[in-house]
């Protein structure tokens, strides 16, 4: 029934099944990266910060700086694009015209299609929700052990999308997929090494093992619903590396460097009934991810300035030597000033403004990301949420 097959789709944007962003028009896998709000919403200026969970996902080398001993999860991060809602709103403004399409008359048919493709056409909408799990073990004041971190990282993701169709009859396309990731982090740091070089330095390097289950299907919104409900996947699992280091000049002064997927394996991607999209998107091996590098660095004072409790500033640069990418795609930007338990951000993010708050456990931030080769090419707005809790062991 074409309602049964609206509320599968409702469903899956609203949550969602599955990891990673892989879209249509891409041949290569993404880097493998699970952010909180506090990310975003400092603009992804992460590598020299690295001193929560993201630094699994930015600098391993941050878990030589971790403070106490502790395990944390965040209750069901969730992600939307505005995208999402937009297409939300439409859903149930015109819900019964969707129950009804099949019994539409012709002319009521094309004139909804047009709609369709007014309102939302050409308008990806995205949305996520993953679980976080994460040990920290810092190594006790002047031993020689390395700092330890595991995780586990889990997520549902869902898109979905209108086009124009050859015969004037809108197509819907929707992908979904499913991500499993385990990460083990060890990191070891020196002070004023050899007396030749002052402050600190901290290295580290993550072995992750990364599982993807892959699902897409596209029909045209009348044919949708005889089209077959069960959802076919390609799963494929490989293992990574990522090396990293930072530097503390002083107390307030830190630069850091990370090399991504320095070792990967080669998605190959297998299943039952493999649907014909994937023969020819993936092709069973899809290859290795690209090694890619970012360095960065920040400012931290916690001297007290009437309320505020401390500030951070901070920079990275995104593959700085890669000249096929425009600059400001590359750049992310941000800060953070903290008063009582109330943080604010604000960040620059692949050339779009945003910011975010964190209330106690509750952080949340809007950041733009760009889909393009430029910033303003294909602009995507997000909404990111979760509630962080950590505890001391």
């Amino acid at each position: 029934m074409m309602r049964n097959r609206i509320a599968c789709i409702a469903f899956m944007l609203a949550v969602g099944v599955a990891g990673t962003a892989v879209r249509a028009a891409e041949f290569t896998m993404p880097r493998t990266e699970f952010h909180n709000p506090r990310f975003y919403g400092m603009g992804g200026a992460f590598n020299a910060v690295s001193d929560d969970r993201n630094l699994f996902f930015t600098n391993p080398a941050g878990l030589a700086n971790a403070k106490r001993r502790e395990i944390g999860f965040e209750f069901l991060p969730l992600g939307i694009n505005t995208n999402t809602i937009n297409v939300v709103n439409f859903a149930a403004d015109h819900r019964d015209q969707i129950e009804n399409l099949n019994n539409m008359s012709d002319q009521e048919q094309a004139a909804f299609f047009d709609l369709v493709l007014q309102d939302i056409g050409g308008d990806q909408a995205e949305a996520q929700a993953h679980f976080p799990l994460w040990l920290l073990v810092p190594a006790p004041e002047g031993s020689r052990l390395p700092s330890l971190g595991f995780g586990f990282f889990a997520r549902g993701y869902s898109e979905f999308l209108a086009l124009p169709g050859a015969s004037g009859v809108p197509t819907a396309t929707y992908n979904i997929s499913q991500q499993y990731t385990g990460i083990a982090t060890a990191a070891y740091s020196w002070s004023n090494l050899a007396s030749l070089l002052p402050g600190k330095l901290s290295a580290g390097a993550s072995l992750k093992i990364d599982n993807q289950r892959l699902s897409r299907a596209s029909g045209s919104m009348l044919l949708m619903s005889d089209s077959n409900n069960d959802v076919d996947f390609l799963s494929a699992t490989v293992v990574g590396l990522d090396v990293g280091g930072l530097y503390d000049i002083n107390q307030n002064f830190r630069v850091g460097a990370t090399v991504f997927d320095m070792v990967s394996g080669d998605f190959t991607f297998e299943g039952d009934d493999t649907p014909e999209p994937f023969d020819v998107l993936f092709n069973g091996d899809v290859g290795k991810v690209d090694p890619s590098l970012v360095v960065g660095g920040a400012f931290k004072t916690e001297t007290w300035y009437g309320p505020l409790q401390g500030v951070l500033v901070s920079m990275d640069i995104a593959e700085p030597f890669d000249k096929n990418q425009a600059f400001w795609k590359n750049v992310y930007i941000g800060a953070e000033s903290k008063m009582s338990f109330v943080s604010t951000r604000v960040g620059f993010f692949q050339g779009y403004l945003g910011g975010g708050v964190g209330i106690g456990p509750l952080q949340y931030a809007f950041f733009g990301t760009e889909a393009g080769n430029y910033p303003g090419a294909r602009s995507n707005y997000q909404h990111a949420l979760s509630f962080a809790f950590a505890f001391g062991l």
